[in-house]
């Protein structure tokens, strides 16, 4: 089934229910999404016999939807999907999505997945567990809409990119990453980059074992009042470039809590 409606432009509303997808195996996937640029797409009915349970990729699935404005995926198995890779990417009316019952336990990536995503305010992952993601870089970068998110669910004992993460989420002012193990995690570029709302980061249980790419982090966060990196070591130069970018944006009455290196 991939690439089956993709680049269908004029096309209003679909009705799948009578799908039976039992065996399919290939539903989307990088330039094969299913409904990769159905731009004027408002309503997909994906319930009754359509089955995701043998498929494996959803990547790209409704890339550049841009009038969806909600959609409920609650009939989704994903027991078997390794691949979210920017499954939302672009569904810039998007507001709602019910992903909660996903099951991302064999999960891969998740890069870019709700990028350009602008009308989003908040999305519940509740339900994710990811101990074998590897890939986060992009995931909700440009979500220019995002107020709250709850990854406290999230395992990334095994991720190794978290670049641009939350590039440009002009609205977000608080978030809590203190779950987070980054012991694997080598590039963190541009995590927060234009977070200009910001005011509270918890990354108390990020560490440095994998010399990350940390240029500019906080580039643009000109609102922060506090920020918690104890556990990160900071004795090693190479470790960390230029967090707040060269030109120092944070407030010097900012809290930032590091680790004794002494």
């Amino acid at each position: 089934m991939s690439s089956m409606f993709r680049l269908c432009s004029s096309l209003i509303t679909l009705d799948l229910s009578n799908f039976d997808t039992s065996n399919v195996t290939m539903m989307s996937g990088v330039n094969n999404g299913l409904f990769d640029s159905c731009t004027n797409l408002k309503s997909v009915n994906l319930k009754g016999n359509f089955n995701t349970s043998k498929v494996s990729d959803l990547s790209q699935m409704f890339k550049d939807c841009s009038s969806l404005k909600s959609l409920d995926l609650t009939n989704f198995n994903t027991e078997n999907v390794t691949r979210l890779y920017e499954m939302f990417l672009g569904c810039s009316k998007l507001e709602s999505v019910d992903l909660s019952s996903f099951d991302t336990k064999n999960v891969t990536t998740m890069a870019g997945m709700f990028s350009k995503c602008v009308k989003l305010s908040t999305v519940d992952l509740s339900s994710f567990r990811t101990p074998k993601l590897t890939e986060i870089n992009s995931m909700f970068s440009k979500c220019s809409n995002l107020l709250l998110i709850d990854l406290s669910s999230f395992d990334t004992s095994e991720v190794t990119t978290m670049k641009l993460m939350f590039e440009d989420c002009k609205k977000l002012k608080s978030i809590d990453l203190s779950n987070f193990v980054t012991s694997k995690t080598s590039n963190m570029f541009r995590m927060f980059l234009g977070c200009s709302a910001l005011e509270n980061i918890d990354l108390s249980s990020f560490t440095s074992d994998a010399s990350p790419d940390c240029n500019s982090l906080f580039l643009g966060c000109t609102r922060l009042k506090k920020l918690d990196m104890r556990n990160f070591d900071f004795s090693k130069p190479s470790e960390l470039t230029a967090p707040f970018g060269n030109d120092i944006d944070v407030p010097r009455s900012a809290e930032i809590i590091v680790k004794d290196c002494d």
